[in-house]
């Protein structure tokens, strides 16, 4: 039947949780092609959109409900109506459903339709569809607000609610010591009072092969959370606004007696309460900074060689330092400690050397333009997924996710990586290019940067002529070499 006979329409199903079965996902949509039949509309099998377990109130958590909005902004107008079952389903924010229907109606001429709640299209229409939104807001704040009273209640009466932690497992409810990693914790208790430091555990742990209960590595901050969780003297905690995280001292946390059995006694669990308190006086955690103040150029450029993660600045007050990251917090077993100005200078006078070198250059280059059919075909397939990317940038801006000026800078971004990419492909077509002129434009691009790392430029400004001209440097104090790779760029 042609389109202009027959209105084609989109279906969004959303559920919540798993126990509503009377709007479980295929309920829904039974229903929406039983009312699609008997009113002459043809629902569209490749916009049927889904949000599964995922909650009403932000429309933009929801990725389901976002692609439906993308397709409906689409020039060529794939459906004409949007199918839910009920007026909460699309959004249980009148905020969202304000926003979003007259978005979908003004942009795109899409109607929002509820089966279960049709609304004449009369002026009685423009009272009830508020109230009718009004109502779904308030069951789900006044649900909010039940669910948390249960838990409240729950958590007072010593109920689990949460994941076990590390060294205990769940039976029938209750926490029951895991007999491979309950003598781990009590370990961790014994060596933190006797005076090891939580790295020093981390370490210790992760050279074992021990893994948490997420199957991750240990660091700093999952000793410290297994040192202050009153769970292993057999209390259950809850926050009732929240996740605890690191705020342990928060007034409202529900502290009870559990029915679990504990794995550390009192004692043992207040000598580490006591230590960790000193050293939080002495060490006072200041929490993250408001902004970003590079201390080095090289922060963030200089890895690892034996994980791959940066190495961080240190400073004491014998000196500054490189320090492998991942070692800092004990997952990994090579420091790299090394004084700054030391990595600063070998970094300086291999550049040197490789602009200077009249003889082969001794480190590798990876040509891009030695075949050119096949790099100008990859050049052309990285610029069409910049041009989607920039189409789903446009989509997300226009559904409200961004905002103005974050999608006006990822936009010039997106925009200036396009126009670099189509003049390599312009380079790459030109049959003059050969490898000597290769490492001609390669001494050039690192000349321009010695001139500016030797300059009175600021941190910010060396480290963004580093970040053009390497593209990684490893570093491994035990074979002492420093691995530089570099990147070739047009002058």
């Amino acid at each position: 039947m042609p389109r202009e006979a027959r209105l084609i329409a989109a279906a969004y199903i959303r559920v919540s949780t798993d126990d509503q079965t009377e709007y479980s996902p295929d309920a829904q949509l039974a229903a929406m092609r039983r009312y699609a039949e008997a009113n002459d509309i043809l629902i569209d099998p490749a916009h049927i959109y889904r949000d599964e377990g995922i909650s009403g109130r932000s429309a933009a958590k929801r990725p389901g409900f976002q692609a439906m909005i993308s397709a409906a902004k689409r020039k060529d107008h794939p459906f004409d109506i949007i199918l839910v079952h009920k007026l909460d389903r699309f959004a249980r924010s009148r905020e969202d459903s304000v926003v979003y229907k007259s978005m979908l109606q003004r942009e795109c001429h899409v109607k929002v339709v509820s089966i279960t709640e049709p609304l004449a299209d009369d002026k009685t229409s423009i009272i009830m569809e508020p109230i009718l939104e009004a109502m779904a807001e308030y069951y789900s704040v006044n649900l909010s607000e039940e669910v948390k009273k249960g838990m409240t209640q729950k958590a007072l009466s010593g109920g689990l609610q949460s994941t076990p932690p590390f060294g205990y497992s769940v039976e029938n409810n209750i926490l029951v010591p895991d007999p491979e990693r309950a003598p781990y914790v009590t370990e961790i208790f014994q060596r933190y009072v006797n005076g090891d430091s939580m790295f020093s555990i981390a370490r210790s742990l992760n050279a074992r092969g021990v893994l948490t209960r997420r199957g991750s590595k240990f660091e700093n901050r999952t000793v410290e959370y297994i040192l202050r969780n009153p769970a292993y003297i057999g209390k259950l905690r809850w926050n009732p606004t929240g996740r605890t995280r690191r705020d342990f001292d928060n007034p409202g946390i529900i502290l009870v007696r559990g029915r679990h059995e504990a794995l550390v006694g009192e004692d043992l669990w207040l000598a580490a309460q006591d230590r960790i308190r000193v050293q939080k006086a002495q060490h006072p955690y200041k929490g993250k900074p408001t902004g970003v103040h590079r201390k080095h150029w090289l922060c963030g450029i200089v890895r690892c060689a034996s994980c791959g993660t940066t190495l961080i600045l240190q400073t004491f007050k014998y000196g500054s330092y490189w320090k492998c990251n991942n070692s800092v917090h004990g997952s990994c077993l090579h420091s790299q400690f090394t004084r700054v100005d030391l990595i600063e200078s070998a970094v300086l006078n291999q550049l040197r050397a490789d602009i200077n070198s009249t003889s082969s250059l001794t480190y590798h280059v990876i040509y891009t333009c030695c075949a050119p059919d096949v790099e100008t075909d990859s050049l052309a397939k990285s610029i069409s997924a910049l041009e989607h990317r920039l189409d789903r940038l446009r989509d997300a801006y226009l559904a409200g996710v961004e905002s103005l000026d974050s999608y006006a800078s990822a936009k010039r971004r997106i925009e200036s990586d396009i126009s670099d990419l189509r003049s390599q492909m312009s380079s790459s077509a030109n049959p003059s290019l050969s490898v000597d002129n290769t490492l001609d434009r390669l001494r050039a691009s690192l000349s321009a940067a010695l001139q500016v790392f030797e300059s009175g430029a600021s941190i910010d400004e060396k480290y963004e002529t580093a970040r053009s001209v390497y593209d990684s440097i490893l570093y491994s104090k035990s074979d002492n070499l420093l691995k530089v790779t570099y990147r070739i760029l047009s002058v």
